[in-house]
């Protein structure tokens, strides 16, 4: 089917088999990017107990995503491509549940479904060496970066906000650790996992962030925050290097790629913990998709909406720590997506665990900003 037919045979999923709701269209006034929400309950228990929120505390259906990918045969993006959708599980019992199969049989056979496992937001896996005492490096696409509190993430890129200026942009949950900030906190980079210290590697303060809905039912479609940059620190906005290696790959273009043409486009991340690696977008407008976060002590869950799904052949494309990184599709280094999550489970045959990115327009136009890549002032 056509893209256009299997997002309206998505939309009927969403309706009559998960129960969603569809309110007004949100900010660019296309089907693809409704908020949908559900009907009715799905969490099987009060939210606000004072234990690890499980999986097996929503019903079934909630565990259940739907999203878009090529369709059979197809091997590369462009709206005229054919399209299939795809039925993302994250738990056994939502893989083997009747829900699940009826949304098979609804896409009439145009659909098949993956046990992705649980899906959480990245955090650091290995803390690199001592940082000099002076002379700090300067911030880059892919730095270590975090919120003094926030054990570290990644620095995804540079943007131009009217009222602030040049910012650094990462995760809501790295830069203003997941709502729990104050506007104007220390952020620092190398982050604290990395051995970074406050004041002595403060390179910014936060300066905004769209707070994240932890109710598991309202959705979501971003998680991002921006900081301010420090007057005494330097940055290289643009330029693109593989921290193994030192290899240049380019420099990063200004001009976002779309996210609705982004299926099936060859793209690449700079991550904090595993640095260079390279992927493709195997889905994309994936609602329903339920994330775990830590938020003041506590495992909360986050339901997100037009979400797009990247993963590797043979290695993992994120891990641990790599939250907040620009995905890019290279070659072209134009902006794709922003890493904020991943999964355990291989994202079907050939594929190894997926990572998911809030497409970098919607980020953009949340954040009232533009990616920056001119000289420094």
């Amino acid at each position: 089917m056509k893209l256009d037919s299997a997002r309206e045979a998505k939309a009927m999923i969403l309706d009559k088999v998960l129960e969603f709701d569809q309110p007004a269209p949100a900010w660019n006034e296309t089907a693809a990017m409704r908020s949908y929400s559900y009907r009715g309950q799905v969490i099987s228990s009060r939210f606000n107990e004072n234990r690890a929120m499980q999986l097996r505390d929503f019903h079934s259906r909630a565990l259940i995503s739907v999203g878009i990918e090529l369709g059979d045969g197809e091997n590369s993006g462009g709206l005229n491509r054919n399209a299939s959708l795809v039925i993302l599980c994250q738990s056994r019992r939502a893989y083997d549940s009747e829900r699940a199969d009826r949304a098979i049989r609804e896409a009439k056979g145009e659909a098949r479904k993956i046990l992705i496992g649980p899906v959480r937001r990245t955090v650091p896996a290995r803390t690199t060496a001592d940082p000099p005492a002076t002379n700090p490096a300067p911030l880059r696409i892919g730095s270590s970066i975090g919120h003094r509190r926030v054990t570290a993430g990644t620095l995804g890129c540079f943007v131009h906000r009217a009222e602030s200026g040049i910012c650094a942009l990462s995760n809501n949950h790295i830069l203003a650790n997941t709502n729990a900030a104050d506007l104007h906190d220390a952020i620092l980079s190398p982050a604290r996992k990395d051995k970074g210290k406050d004041p002595r590697d403060r390179c910014g303060g936060l300066y905004s962030f769209l707070p994240i809905e932890l109710d598991g039912v309202t959705p979501n479609r971003v998680d991002c925050a921006i900081a301010t940059i420090s007057n005494n620190r330097s940055f290289e906005p643009s330029h693109l290097s593989d921290p193994d290696t030192g290899r240049s790959i380019g420099q990063l273009r200004p001009t976002v790629f779309p996210g609705e043409e982004a299926l099936g486009l060859p793209v690449a991340k700079i991550g904090r913990t595993t640095g260079l690696t390279v992927g493709e977008v195997v889905a994309i407008e994936v609602d329903g998709i339920r994330v775990m976060m830590d938020s003041n002590g506590y495992q909360r869950t986050a339901l997100f909406n037009g979400q797009m799904v990247v993963a590797s052949r043979g290695s993992r494309f994120s891990k641990g720590g790599d939250s907040g990184s620009l995905i890019f599709s290279h070659p072209g280094e134009q902006p794709v997506g922003l890493l904020f999550a991943g999964a355990d489970r291989p994202y079907g045959e050939g594929f190894d665990a997926p990572t998911l990115a809030n497409p970098m327009d919607l980020v953009l136009a949340e954040l009232k900003c533009d990616i920056f890549v001119g000289a420094q002032p």
